[in-house]
C-alpha cells in the first residue's frame, strides 16, 4: 500500500483538467451561439456562459481537492476527496468530469494510511542481567 492515494490523486486531476477544458469549451461555444439569427439563442448563449463558467470554476476547485488528496495527511485527504465527489456531482452534465472526479473521490475517502510499525526496544547490552 502506498502512503498517498495516487490513483484518486490523478483521476481527479484528470476530472478537474477536463472540467476546466470543457468550460473553456463551452464558453468559446457560447460566443458563437450568440451570432446565429433565432430568437432562442441570446438565452441559449446566456445558458452557455453560466454553463461554462460553471464548469471552469468547478474544475479548478477539483484541482485542489487533488492536490490535497495528494497531501497524503489522512485529514487533508478525506477533505479533498469530499471537495473532489461534491464538485464532480455539482458538474454532472459534464460526463466525463463527473465519472472521473466520483472514483477519484471514493478512492480518496476509502483510502487506509499505512500502519507504521513501532521498533521494539533493542535487548539490553550483555554486563547487565535480566531476571
Amino acid at each position: 500500500m502506498s502512503n498517498k492515494p495516487v490513483a484518486a490523486f490523478i483521476l481527479g486531476l484528470i476530472a478537474g483538467i477536463f472540467g476546466i477544458l470543457s468550460g473553456i469549451g463551452t464558453l468559446i461555444a457560447s460566443v458563437f451561439s450568440v451570432k446565429v439569427p433565432v430568437p432562442i439563442a441570446g438565452f441559449l448563449g446566456t445558458l452557455l456562459i453560466i454553463l461554462g463558467l460553471w464548469w471552469l470554476i468547478a474544475g479548478i476547485i477539483i484541482i485542489v481537492g487533488s492536490i490535497w488528496i495528494n497531501s497524503g495527511v489522512p485529514s487533508s485527504v478525506r477533505k479533498g476527496g469530499i471537495v473532489v465527489l461534491i464538485f464532480s456531482i455539482l458538474s454532472l452534465p459534464n460526463w466525463l468530469t463527473f465519472i472521473l472526479g466520483l472514483i477519484g473521490g471514493i478512492l480518496a475517502l476509502v483510502w487506509k494510511p499505512p500502519i507504521q510499525q513501532t521498533q521494539p526496544p533493542p535487548p539490553p547490552s550483555g554486563g547487565e542481567q535480566v531476571i
